[in-house]
């Protein structure tokens, strides 16, 4: 058994999980919104009892009539608010708790308006009704005023409010202002009071991924799915963070155990074959790649041509014909973009295969979609490098230089085929613009050995000159 896949099946059992049928959710964490109306009714809607404790009481006639209208206020909240408003028209002596429920009314008649109006009416009689300001924060939350919603919800809390709920859309608006350590505090306020409550939790776990403290959300999420391993989202999140991490292999654990549960997405497979490139598991990544197509997704063209590319590299010849004939049996289907990805792939298989004129046949042919033209040129001019034909490979990299994606590999692979024509000095510019322009160690290693042997060619030339002199 590959050893990749005896350290999968260990950590699956360090989990203490036994492979259970999942339920469609959602595929990556996700903010509670609070903007339904539902959500926005559970809070505001019937909230018509007072806190004589803390908050201004109804006078007597106030309360005969919220008492002779409260039978309508759930069967027809219209009637009932257009009554009230006929009693109390032009009546100044109205407390601020009647606002309240005037502004509870207008709610739920859908006039939102007003009902901000009435709740702003009783706070200016009676600055610390705490309901009120919460009132005032939730619509401003359903209007996208964080602003007003965060001053609104913070009067409250210093009023004595400790619903969970407000809190927790504390932590939503700070969360979309992008202040994510204030976000993450309210949600651990919100889990304090209401711990059983899921939207805090992905919020307390949302808000660490944006601060970067990827250990601590790791832990959280390790043990949710041991908790919940039907939690789909726990799963793809863990992944994430995992890759995030550069740990590739619990990553792969992950997927595969998503893979194996559920219906895997298109994105899903691409993720975990990406996972199993940067582990060089090329054997693994190609079966996933064979699995994606047969399922019939289209694979992300980078990701199946570096595994082709790698496949055959690594002898895997086998493997990579296959995918590339799975690949290839609808390419009449295939888009302009994935038609230039197969014939870069073809083209691999048959300069391998020792067959440079094909090779170089599929290539101009992949020129012709419009697409991948960088990548197309690079890999056409070493194949007519190959072929021996050095001055028109010199020339097909040169053009590949004004294409941004494939620029760097042209000038490294000029600097390549200059420095075996001993062309030292023109090789090593093209090297150290290659360096200068974001290369990687490989081209400082080509610089470093052009630069020995350009140093080495002028000591011989001065040494035969030296002679010739003598």
């Amino acid at each position: 058994m590959n050893s990749l896949r005896i350290f999968l099946l260990s950590f699956f059992l360090s989990l203490g999980i036994n492979g259970p049928t999942f339920s469609q959710t959602e595929d990556s964490l996700v903010i509670a919104s609070p903007l339904s109306k539902e959500h926005l009714e559970r809070n505001i809607k019937g909230s018509y009892g007072f806190l004589s404790n803390r908050e201004p009481v109804l006078n007597q006639g106030e309360y005969a009539i919220v008492e002779k209208f409260m039978p309508f206020l759930d069967e027809d909240p219209d009637f009932a608010l257009e009554m009230i408003e006929g009693l109390t028209a032009n009546n100044p002596s109205l407390t601020a708790s009647f606002d309240f429920v005037l502004g509870n009314l207008y709610y739920q008649s859908d006039r939102k308006e007003d009902a901000m109006r009435s709740y702003k009416k009783a706070l200016d009689k009676y600055p610390d009704y705490m309901r009120a300001w919460r009132s005032i924060g939730w619509l401003s939350l359903y209007a996208e005023n964080y602003d007003l919603a965060l001053e609104a919800f913070g009067k409250a809390i210093k009023l004595g409010d400790t619903e969970p709920d407000t809190f927790g859309q504390i932590g939503y608006c700070y969360y979309i202002r992008e202040d994510h350590i204030s976000a993450l505090s309210a949600y651990s306020q919100a889990m304090l009071y209401d711990p059983s409550n899921p939207d805090w939790l992905r919020g307390n776990l949302a808000s660490l991924i944006a601060l970067g403290n990827y250990p601590s959300a790791i832990v959280i999420l390790e043990s949710l799915t041991r908790s919940q391993p039907q939690t789909k989202e726990y799963w793809r999140t863990l992944a994430n963070l995992y890759i995030r991490m550069d740990q590739f292999t619990k990553a792969a654990a992950c997927l595969e155990f998503l893979r194996i549960s559920i219906d895997f997405t298109a994105e899903e497979y691409d993720m975990l074959g990406r996972v199993y490139l940067n582990t060089a598991s090329y054997d693994l990544a190609g079966e996933v790649y064979l699995d994606m197509i047969t399922k019939g997704h289209s694979p992300d063209g980078d990701s199946l041509l570096v595994c082709i590319d790698a496949l055959y590299e690594a002898s895997l010849g086998e493997l990579a014909s296959q995918l590339l004939i799975q690949f290839q049996s609808d390419v009449d289907t295939l888009t302009k973009e994935n038609q230039a990805i197969l014939l870069l792939c073809s083209s691999k298989q048959a300069e391998l295969a020792g067959n440079f004129l094909e090779a170089e046949r599929l290539l101009i042919k992949g020129l012709d979609t419009g697409e991948r033209k960088g990548d197309i040129l690079v890999r056409l001019g070493l194949i007519q490098f190959q072929s021996g034909k050095v001055n028109t490979s010199l020339e097909t990299l040169a053009l590949a230089e004004s294409y941004a994606v494939s620029r760097v590999n042209s000038l490294i692979a000029q600097g390549q085929i200059l420095m075996n024509n001993k062309s030292y000095i023109t090789a090593a510019r093209k090297l150290e613009t290659a360096i200068a322009e974001g290369a990687g160690d490989r081209a400082l290693n080509l610089y470093q050995n052009c630069m020995h042997a350009a140093r080495k060619q002028e000591l011989d030339q001065i040494s035969l000159t030296t002679g010739a002199l003598q």
